[in-house]
């Protein structure tokens, strides 16, 4: 069964509105596949060979209390009945394969399938047939259609939606290299998030993950729906991205399929665990395995791939934070993403997502201190020329020179220019998504030191000639004798300052967004660091939304007031579990609603 942008990798792409090809029986012959179809029969320790349907059957699944199935239109016209007498509790039923199959009994199978008390749909996945983004709307587009519905919605409490991902039909991985790979999940998954607000499953074993994603880490996140047949009581080994598992295929049927000759699922949990598994979270998550894959995942979820001779990425220091304060105001400004390195090297995780976007140009935004030229000449390759005049610096003497040079990009004059300290981050990371905005609100993020305005920073203030200054702050981070400089440059000075960091993102909040024209979305970051926030700042600022700040294990009182008056439709957390907990999502959850 398998989490956000189209990489057409292979094949040239099919539209997702193509006519689906259908065949009377789907089989690997004519391109139709079942959930499992390459799998091998024995233990996942070596590369997966192609698996005949008539393997033995292994049943070390069959203890566990709640039990399903998985179905395809090989199976024909199941007999629910039977099922639901024999014990089982939920099914999977195949919608859609690629950009061009499709199951022609999902119609009768997904109806029957209701009948054991909870179902989900899954697609098998051909990612170097064409992009992940396609074969998930797709998908969508197959499962309301066969539902006989008209969104997403409108199908009720269902599963998480399955993305098979097994062998190709020449080779194991598709010929995608292991982060063409990985950005492709990505891909698919963001999408999958995007029309169902749910995150997709994804079914796989560890040995094809270790070949096809090199053990990529970043998808935790997804439910996992294993393929191991064996008798041992749990399926473990389990591929690297997850301690856990979800669902457990663990006996394929033994001679030709037939409507009771299905593929044998267990779950692990109860059925009211099960239960919660159908429900679609306002509060949703961003996260990869660390701050370099958190910063790839917000990117992907937010930008296509760009067209010829046009985009740009900025690239920021992922272990320090100034420059990228600055810098998220200008990448939102231009419509485009940060995304994060270490001093000494490109991330794999970056990588990825830097091949996936294909940009024209590169903007790295400090100076060699913080990232080395070595990393400046990695990133020459994710050009579209491949050439080291597409990969730039703005960067000055110091932090502060350097927001200032930053700020160049921004070419209106009379707009709104923000001030921060630049020895502290918290203040300024709510304020880097208002100022990311492309709207009214929209200006540079410069910082500034305790006792006055930089030469470099003050030069900007006069070119721009903006109408207003904000202080993101107190007195003890822009001090007053910075207030009393920046009223020589703009006509109005105002200060938003709480008492907290987390109590200044919430009045950074209401003073932008009246409750008149309130947000759809709300972005959460961990007030206690700086990456995860200073990534979102553009991705939030795109769509007009505030970055909120919370602690690790806890909503302050200001921040669920602000949330309660926002009442946003839907809430996305930035950054994994040991940021933000889970408790404190499902508390989110709840404000949203």
């Amino acid at each position: 069964m398998a989490l956000a942008v189209a990489l057409a990798a292979g094949g040239g792409a099919v539209s997702a509105s193509a006519a689906p090809a259908t065949s009377t029986v789907e089989t690997p012959a004519d391109g139709g596949h079942s959930m499992g179809w390459s799998m091998p029969a024995g233990p996942q320790v070596a590369a997966p060979s192609v698996r005949s349907r008539d393997a033995a059957a292994a049943s070390g699944g069959s203890s566990l209390p709640v039990q399903g199935m998985d179905v395809s239109s090989y199976n024909g016209d199941v007999d629910w009945a039977a099922a639901k007498n024999a014990g089982k509790q939920f099914a999977f039923v195949k919608a859609s394969e690629g950009t061009t199959i499709t199951n022609e009994n999902f119609t009768q199978q997904w109806t029957g399938s209701a009948t054991l008390g909870y179902h989900g749909a899954y697609a098998v996945g051909s990612p170097g047939i064409s992009s992940g983004t396609s074969q998930a709307d797709y998908f969508v587009k197959q499962v309301e259609a066969g539902a006989r519905v008209t969104s997403w919605s409108a199908l009720g409490a269902v599963l998480p939606p399955v993305l098979d991902l097994e062998n190709g039909a020449t080779t194991e991985c598709w010929n995608l290299t292991q982060a063409q790979m990985v950005a492709w999940i990505q891909s698919y998954a963001v999408e999958i998030l995007a029309k169902t607000g749910q995150n997709v499953s994804i079914y796989s074993n560890p040995s094809w993950w270790s070949d096809c994603t090199g053990n990529s880490g970043g998808f935790g996140i997804s439910p996992l729906y294993i393929a191991r047949y064996t008798t041992a009581a749990t399926p473990n080994p389990l591929p690297s991205s997850w301690s856990a598992w979800s669902f457990w295929q663990y006996e394929k049927p033994t001679g030709n399929a037939s409507p009771t000759s299905y593929d044998f699922d267990a779950f692990n949990g109860n059925i009211s665990q099960l239960a919660s598994m159908t429900t679609t979270s306002a509060a949703s998550r961003l996260a990869g395995t660390n701050r370099f894959a958190t910063s790839a995942d917000l990117s992907a979820s937010t930008f296509s791939p760009f067209a010829a001779g046009q985009g740009t990425v900025y690239i920021a220091s992922g272990l320090s934070y100034p420059d990228a304060l600055a810098g998220g105001a200008l990448a939102g400004h231009l419509d485009s993403p940060v995304l994060l390195v270490t001093s000494t090297a490109v991330p794999p995780a970056t990588q990825a997502e830097l091949t996936r976007l294909d940009p024209a140009r590169i903007v790295i935004l400090g100076g060699t201190t913080v990232i080395t030229p070595a990393v400046q000449t990695a990133l020459q390759q994710y050009t579209q020329a491949q050439s080291a005049p597409f990969v730039t610096r703005l960067a000055g003497s110091n932090r502060f020179v350097t927001s200032a040079d930053i700020a160049t990009g921004f070419t209106t004059t009379g707009g709104v220019v923000y001030l921060a300290t630049g020895l502290a981050y918290p203040d300024a990371l709510s304020g880097a998504a208002v100022a990311a905005e492309s709207g009214a609100h929209s200006g540079p993020l410069m910082l500034v030191a305790p006792n006055g305005i930089s030469t470099a920073v003050a030069a900007q203030l006069t070119r721009l000639k903006p109408s207003k200054i904000i202080l993101l702050g107190g007195t003890s981070a822009v001090s007053t004798t910075v207030a009393s400089q920046a009223a020589k440059y703009a006509p109005t000075v105002t200060r938003f300052a709480g008492t907290t960091r987390y109590n200044t993102s919430a009045l950074i909040s209401s003073s932008t967004f009246p409750s008149s024209t309130p947000p759809t979305t709300v972005y959460i970051a961990v007030g206690t660091n700086f990456p995860d926030a200073l990534s979102g700042a553009p991705v939030a600022g795109l769509a007009d939304s505030p970055v909120l700040l919370v602690t690790s294990t806890g909503i302050p009182t200001l921040v669920a007031q602000e949330l309660h008056r926002l009442k946003p439709q839907s809430i996305v957390v930035l950054g994994g579990t040991s940021a933000i907990s889970t408790e404190v999502e499902a508390q989110l959850d709840g404000l949203a609603r």
